[in-house]
């Protein structure tokens, strides 16, 4: 039974029982459930006892068992279960439930894993006692192991997969388990680096099937924007009295100049722009972030190839010796306006002939000036608002970040004029040309 009591300041002139009763039905009643989960290293058990009678309320590893048991069939339960006294029908209900555990859970292993061993779950059932094993094949054999004689990547991975999947309080509200929030302390610290990039994917699975999640981390291989979109990162900073701030990335201040759209991250991490950037890629280096955007979407490039956002135009001068001392092959593309065409002057200048090879002005048409949002016509952005149902007074920036996010990129890129796309195949042959 819940024998928490709340206060309620705007209702202090009321009595107590009268504010612990909004309060609770606030809480209770009208709030999504909040899950937070700050450590998935505890060691599982691999015996759990089953109480001859159902208690009202189940807690821990019984209450996460519990729950898998109903995620496989909602008539199962390990009570029920544990009553069976026909071996055969109970090892068909086990069977039925360590099939979907395993599809939850150990697939998903397999895909973080570093070697190819396969990993299953084993349930058994005696005594009052639900034993878990995990059955491993390693050379054609099978090898049976508690779950706490695994490695820790794996022991994280376990406790993460079954407390965020099968968590017993996040049904509280039957029917919105949608409403959940999961809050999550640095996920995935126990996990090799390739295994926290797929983490990170299977966070953004998880935002959009099961709920909201919010989590902090220092790595950056839990910020890949092709998951987490940029505007959704916040800068976590310490003020003066103890007083704590989330500051949206775009509007965090620096002690160091910003090179470039994620800078604040790159500091905050303690990491080099450049750490992230593999050996074999290509580099497509443009003055912002919707110049990424609006790149990556209408152009056709390499897979092996980058675009690298800065926030200016003055901005892409200060990456380039970056490129230069890391060998990588680069194109740097300023808008053809007046300050574009200063700041690529002024490169040229500074990094001479040779290297000026690899700088380049958008494709100018019988204009003043052409700057990415001059690339389309004024139709191709009416066309685009109505695929994604945007206000016709959407801005520009707000219409690419949604298109770059929609789902349903080919159907935008097909919308847009002739013209546009003609514009489009130019800047593409040019990127293609320069750093091939």
């Amino acid at each position: 039974m819940n024998t928490k009591s709340y206060t309620f300041s705007y209702l202090k002139s009321e009595d107590s029982e009268f504010q612990n009763a909004v309060a609770r039905y606030i809480i209770e009643r009208e709030l999504p459930y909040i899950l937070y989960n700050d450590d998935f290293t505890d060691r599982p058990e691999s015996v759990i006892k089953i109480p001859e009678e159902r208690p009202e309320q189940l807690s821990g590893w019984l209450a996460i068992y519990e729950r898998a048991c109903q995620a496989a069939n909602k008539e199962f339960s390990l009570f029920k279960l544990a009553n069976i006294t026909d071996n055969r029908e109970k090892n068909s209900i086990l069977s039925e439930i360590e099939k979907n555990l395993n599809n939850k859970l150990t697939q998903d292993w397999e895909k973080f894993s570093v070697d190819n061993n396969k990993l299953k779950i084993k349930l058994d059932i005696n005594n009052n006692e639900l034993n878990i094993q995990i059955k491993e094949t390693i050379g054609g054999n099978e090898r049976f192991f508690d779950v706490v004689d695994r490695s820790k990547g794996f022991l994280w991975f376990y406790n993460f997969i079954m407390k965020v999947r099968f968590n017993a309080k996040a049904n509280i509200k039957s029917g919105l388990e949608k409403d959940t929030i999961f809050l999550l302390d640095e996920p995935g610290s126990y996990l090799h680096l390739n295994a926290q990039d797929k983490l990170c994917s299977n966070l953004n699975k998880i935002s959009s099937e099961d709920g909201i999640v919010i989590y902090c981390t220092h790595s950056h291989h839990l910020l890949n924007p092709e998951y987490i979109p940029i505007n959704n990162i916040h800068i976590v900073e310490k003020k003066p009295k103890k007083l704590v701030q989330l500051i949206p990335i775009n509007e965090y201040k620096t002690n160091i100049e910003k090179k470039n759209a994620l800078q604040p991250v790159y500091e905050a991490l303690g990491l080099s722009p450049y750490e992230i950037l593999n050996e074999n890629y290509k580099i497509v280096c443009v003055e912002g972030i919707y110049d990424k955007y609006v790149i990556e979407l209408f152009c056709k490039l390499d897979d092996n190839t980058i675009v690298f956002p800065g926030v200016s135009a003055d901005s892409i001068k200060k990456s380039i010796p970056y490129f230069i001392a890391y060998r990588k092959k680069y194109v740097a593309i300023w808008d053809n306006d007046k300050e574009g065409r200063n700041q690529f002057e002024k490169a040229k200048e500074y990094f001479g002939e040779e290297e000026a090879k690899k700088f380049k002005l958008l494709p100018m048409e019988n204009k003043t000036k052409m700057r990415m949002e001059n690339m389309f016509n004024e139709e191709d952005y009416i066309s685009i608002i109505k695929k994604l149902n945007l206000s016709e007074k959407t801005s520009y920036e707000n219409i690419m970040l949604a298109a770059y996010y929609s789902k349903s990129k080919k159907n935008i890129r097909d919308c847009l004029s002739e013209d546009t796309k003609q514009r489009f195949n130019i800047l593409n042959d040019i990127i293609n040309e320069t750093i091939k």
